[in-house]
């Protein structure tokens, strides 16, 4: 570590002392020895580990059943890294269609970041100047199908078909891919019943798929990766708590194949309005360190009074 950093001073005191000389618009061009023709994202690691902490996550964790309501999101959050401190806000919705159905949205519409020039310039090889700016994210798209209802001695089995949409921006800082992706899986969940206990109710999760994402080298336009994970939830009167491992295994080897812990704490309220806490950090691939505070509107407790009727989401 003390190697890398002593080598790294040496290059910005270098490049420093060169780029006296040099334009500020010119400046990635000398450092980088750029040849003038090749293309200057391909210089660039387009994965988790070379990325901000939103622009290649791993799909969010399925736990086997559709959500048993229809509910919006909205929370903030904040990744710490050597090197890479982001805060973002992020929406997260669903929608329940019948009694085995759903469709998800996710969305970052804000981004801030602020990078070392070690990171930026020397591990990332981005185009961003001073490591600093504002980002919009990508929005994900999720259908969910429930295959198997869970019964006393069957476990309940969900299908999720999802993508990534193209639509973040400033790739030049390695926030966003410029780049769309898909993902399919299949997750299985089973909970076991403890009425004497405050958590009384335990479900045991699991979920394995494929993933998909474009990348920008010559040699293969894609990047594919098997899709996984696991985890454990406790449901209490007036809490949940769940705690999962997830990752995929991307074939480059450079970055793509990124593991998080997620821990979360829900409130379970008889109210309109819920709130969670979720921490996570990363286990390979990933180097942040995340905390995420929302609040969740559940939507089968809004009730919408008209002359003729009352109307209840499900």
């Amino acid at each position: 570590m003390h190697k890398r950093l002593l080598l790294a001073a040496l290059l910005i005191c270098a490049f420093q002392g060169h780029s006296q000389a040099v334009s500020k618009d010119k400046w990635w061009e000398v450092l980088h020895n750029w040849n003038g023709y090749t293309p200057w994202a391909e210089y660039m690691q387009l994965t988790a580990k070379y990325m901000g902490p939103n622009g290649a996550p791993v799909p969010e964790m399925n736990k086997g059943m559709i959500p048993q309501y229809s509910f919006f999101e909205a929370g903030y959050a904040s990744h710490y890294s050597t090197g890479d401190h982001t805060q973002n806000a992020f929406m997260n919705g669903t929608i329940k269609v019948g009694n085995r159905a759903a469709i998800n949205m996710y969305f970052v519409p804000w981004e801030h970041y602020e990078m070392d020039t070690i990171t930026s310039r020397y591990v990332r090889n981005t185009r961003d100047f001073d490591g600093k700016g504002h980002a919009v994210g990508d929005v994900y798209v999720n259908a969910y199908f429930e295959i198997l209802k869970e019964k006393k001695h069957r476990p309940s089995l969900m299908l999720c078909a999802g993508t990534k949409t193209a639509s973040g921006d400033n790739l030049e800082a390695a926030r966003y891919m410029d780049a769309p992706g898909y993902y399919f899986s299949l997750s299985t969940g089973k909970t076991v019943q403890f009425p004497h206990l405050y958590f009384k109710n335990v479900r045991f999760y699991a979920l394995a798929g494929f993933y998909s994402w474009q990348t920008y080298r010559e040699d293969y336009r894609q990047d594919d990766a098997p899709l996984y994970g696991a985890g454990l939830e406790l449901s209490g009167k007036h809490l949940i708590l769940d705690d999962n491992i997830s990752g995929y295994t991307g074939y480059f080897k450079t970055g793509d194949q990124p593991i998080v812990n997620k821990l979360s704490v829900t409130s379970k309220m008889k109210t309109i309005i819920n709130f969670k806490v979720l921490y996570q950090y990363g286990l390979r691939d990933w180097d942040y360190a995340s905390i995420m505070v929302s609040s969740i509107i559940d939507f089968s407790k809004v009730k919408i009074k008209t002359r003729k009727r009352e109307i209840t989401f499900q």
